[in-house]
């Protein structure tokens, strides 16, 4: 049975927005500030685009998105000069090299997450698994002083990636946006002022 599109989803419609992700993003942004103008950013497991969209709305076009993902993503025209769309795993060498002309960013935006199997501690490390790889990028691609978020589904790994963020960055911390559905395992870690040492 198909479910009813809620709060989340219809606003994202009416609003113009490919996902309810969006308000995540968008609620992390104005009680954080993670994003500033002018900023470049890295969006991992960008499709449909909503993040990104977001970010290149954010500051009325002042900020340059890298997006990328397996699935393509359609963006207006109007961002051409601001967007660029790299299809492809994210953490293939081909990719990185590609992303190696484009970086570094002040800022990398992870929304991925694993195919879900309905087993919650398969997903839960599939997702850590996933988060070690984004913190890789950070390691490579992140500027001195630049902000990262990461989606992890909560399991008994979850701590560790804190933890580790703990050290490469000056504060780090776990926030679940009200938009996060209720039932849902997903939380974000923020990562502020990396150290880039």
């Amino acid at each position: 049975m198909k479910r009813k599109p809620d709060h989340y989803s219809l606003m994202a419609r009416d609003e113009g927005y490919q996902a309810r992700s969006i308000f995540k993003l968008k609620e992390i942004q104005e009680k954080y500030k993670v994003i500033k103008p002018f900023d470049r950013v890295l969006d991992v497991g960008a499709s449909p685009g909503s993040w990104s969209k977001y970010v290149l709305e954010l500051y009325k076009g002042k900020n340059e998105v890298v997006g990328v993902d397996l699935n393509e993503v359609k963006m207006d025209s109007k961002y051409n000069d601001k967007y660029t769309f790299i299809q492809g795993d994210v953490f293939d060498e081909e990719t990185q090299a590609n992303l190696e002309t484009r970086s570094p960013f002040q800022v990398i935006l992870s929304d991925a997450a694993p195919s879900t199997s309905g087993d919650v501690g398969t997903d839960s490390y599939r997702s850590y698994e996933i988060c070690l790889q984004v913190i890789q990028l950070a390691k490579k691609f992140l500027k001195k002083n630049g902000n990262l978020v990461i989606k992890i589904f909560q399991g008994s790994d979850a701590i560790e990636i804190l933890k580790e963020m703990r050290q490469l960055f000056d504060q780090a911390k776990g926030f679940k946006p009200k938009a996060s559905k209720n039932a849902s395992k997903e939380t974000y870690y923020l990562g502020f002022r990396y150290k880039n040492s």
